[in-house]
């Protein structure tokens, strides 16, 4: 199955994304950084949940949009991701769970009639008949100016692999193909590829 991961050249090193988000988690205040700029607080549980999902599991905007309130089992700590035929695990650690918990609580206190099988709804897909998931471009919304799903992605991707340089791990935690794995860990170390004949 192809990977949809970009090529993660130009990425910068650091996950500041993660690391704000994760400190904010503690204060009260939920916050990513954009680009060069202070950090931005992010209001709704809708927003927070989104952005834990892209920027702490690397899940791809379009998995966020499709993710299955049925393939979410809080008490185990987990929501199955539907490739095609395929499944991904995720395993909620402490801040992702308790994200999704509150979206949960106020999901149903908004729209409480809500049939839509989809973890994320908003104002216009949560009562709508055809059941839709959310458009990207609503996801998008909820980010700072100059962030994107793809790019705290990405940049997720490639702190682990600054962290751990192992494809196999980077595989298992975010279900991408080895030959995505080993271009994050080539960005990440250019040194180990630098002599392998092209």
């Amino acid at each position: 199955m192809r990977d949809s991961s970009a090529t993660p050249a130009g990425i910068g090193g650091s996950d500041n994304s993660l690391a704000t988000v994760r400190a904010a988690a503690g204060t009260g205040c939920h916050c990513v950084p954009a680009t060069a700029a202070p950090a931005i607080p992010i209001a709704t549980p809708f927003a927070r949940l989104t952005i834990a999902l892209a920027a702490i599991h690397a899940v791809p905007a379009t998995e966020i949009r499709t993710a299955r309130t049925a393939d979410l089992d809080l008490a185990r700590g987990t929501l199955e991701l539907r490739r095609g035929l395929l499944r991904h695990t995720l395993y909620l650690e402490e801040l992702t769970h308790h994200l999704t918990a509150d979206w949960l609580t106020y999901r149903h206190q908004r729209w409480p009639a809500s049939a839509n099988p989809h973890l994320l709804v908003s104002q216009k897909t949560a009562l709508d008949p055809d059941h839709p998931a959310v458009h990207r471009n609503t996801l998008q919304q909820v980010l700072p100016k100059g962030l994107t799903l793809d790019r705290l992605r990405r940049d997720r991707i490639l702190d682990e692999a600054l962290t751990t340089g192992d494809p196999l791990k980077l595989m298992r935690l975010f279900g991408i193909t080895e030959q995505t794995a080993m271009r994050y860990v080539g960005t990440a170390y250019p040194e180990r590829t630098a002599k392998l004949p092209r």
